[in-house]
């Protein structure tokens, strides 16, 4: 068998000679260890038990691994709100006095300490004491802002958690001010290009129990959708104060439970948004993570949106004043196109259903799936099933489609009354429901 490197063992890398001082952690693909260069510097190594150089896709891993971390050092600010590589190789190395015959993988990184990770801080507070509403804000915001700059770059995280976020200090004020930094990035994928490993089996793609997505749970390629789901968990434990599957990670829970419930879309707070604790009122931004949990990735908001969210919540908390996500819209005149401004005009039309618990509006093509429906219908949700009940789509000028769901829903969609077999050209006053009668809709424009 390959021999597996352990502390003591030394190993030249592509820029230094390393010696490996201790065990920090076993991994699923990896172990970490505290290591020093020749010149004494600290750092942080990680010796891969997979991919070995066994793997067909070894020589493809090194080339992906090379260019995240050219992603990660191109944008100045990513760089500082991330942990990349410093050195990627494979090697033999020293153990116990002689060179192995087999070469490891290994990638070295910055050794960071003395950081707080979002998870101690949420747990342990600043001074003693919890962070106040504006302070969570404040650390949502940063770490959103990291995350959405980390798809700007076209790289999914894939395995974020509270552990994987640390939280660096700023200045030496009473207030607590952090700069975000992402960490664990070794097995983060591309956005545009197929991960070496994809398709085998013995490695998949990585996550953390309790804050896998549904793409992971349905050994789909995790995307920048699966991150902000992910993010929308960390976002209910740091503003509501509690993990929105909580139910499905006791200590006596099922195993499966947590997959059920994610896949199903039936997270702990039913189906009304989050409550967030004292100091931050912004109901929005607690429907904005409703829709990021979903389990189709297409209602998702992107991680840029939710952003956004975050901080117009924390201009209300500080303000004291009407949130844009929050606030009634005023009443006003409808505006008139003149005729060659009419194309843009239309374009701008939204469509509206509004049925007895509410209502929804869309400006793009959107799947309506139970989870929707249950904002505009309520109860009546659920003749869907789990499959999208039908498509709403922008025709020609200011039409809209009323378009059958490709998978079938659990009972028929109607419109006006009759079965919808093919797409449908809507007008003001429709009526969309499952069924002659039930989840009964009305179609307008604004």
């Amino acid at each position: 068998m390959p021999i597996v490197p352990s502390s003591g063992d030394r190993v030249q890398g592509a820029l230094h000679r390393y010696t490996l001082l201790k065990l920090l952690n076993k991994g699923a693909c990896a172990n970490a260890f505290s290591a020093t260069d020749e010149k004494g510097e600290k750092v942080f190594l990680k010796a891969y038990t997979s991919p070995t150089t066994l793997k067909p896709w070894y020589d493809e891993y090194l080339r992906y691994e090379i260019e995240l971390n050219r992603r990660l050092g191109a944008d100045p600010v990513l760089a500082q709100q991330s942990v990349r590589a410093t050195d990627v190789f494979s090697a033999t190395f020293e153990h116990d006095g002689a060179i192995t015959r087999n070469p490891n993988v290994f990638q070295v990184f910055p050794f960071v300490s003395g950081n707080r990770n979002l998870g101690d801080l949420v747990a342990d507070g600043w001074r003693g004491r919890p962070l106040r509403g504006g302070e969570r804000l404040m650390v949502a915001a940063v770490f959103l802002a990291a995350l959405a700059r980390l798809h700007a770059a076209k790289i999914v995280h894939a395995d974020l958690k509270p552990a994987n976020v640390q939280m660096v200090r700023i200045g030496d004020g009473a207030e607590p001010l952090f700069r975000p930094l992402l960490v664990d990035m070794d097995f983060s994928v591309l956005a545009d290009r197929r991960a070496p490993w994809h398709g085998d089996a013995s490695v998949g793609y990585v996550g953390t129990p309790g804050y896998f997505s549904p793409e992971h749970l349905r050994g789909d390629v995790p995307t920048p959708a699966s991150d902000a789901f992910t993010a929308a968990i960390i976002l209910c434990e740091l503003l509501a104060g509690r993990h929105p599957f909580s139910s499905a990670l006791g200590d006596d829970a099922d195993p499966g439970d947590y997959r059920k419930r994610v896949l199903a879309g039936r997270h702990d707070f039913g189906f009304e948004a989050p409550r967030f604790v004292p100091g931050i009122a912004a109901p929005g931004l607690g429907r904005l993570l409703l829709r990021a949990l979903s389990p189709d990735s297409a209602q998702r908001p992107s991680v840029a949106e939710m952003h956004a969210a975050v901080v117009a919540a924390r201009r209300l908390a500080a303000t004291g004043g009407a949130s844009r996500m929050d606030a009634r819209p005023k009443a006003s005149r409808p505006t008139k196109c003149k005729p060659e401004a009419a194309d843009r005009c239309a374009a701008k039309t939204r469509l509206v259903l509004t049925g007895v618990n509410g209502s929804f509006s869309t400006g793009r093509r959107f799947a309506v799936t139970r989870t929707t429906l249950r904002r505009v219908v309520g109860d009546d949700a659920r003749y869907a099933g789990d499959a999208p009940q039908f498509l709403l789509e922008r025709g020609t000028g200011a039409q809209w489609l009323l378009l059958p769901s490709p998978d079938a829903p659990l009972n028929p969609t109607y419109r006006n009354g009759e079965p919808l077999s093919a797409p449908a050209v809507l007008a003001a006053g429709d009526r969309i429901s499952i069924g002659p009668t039930k989840a009964a809709c009305t179609v307008s424009f604004a």
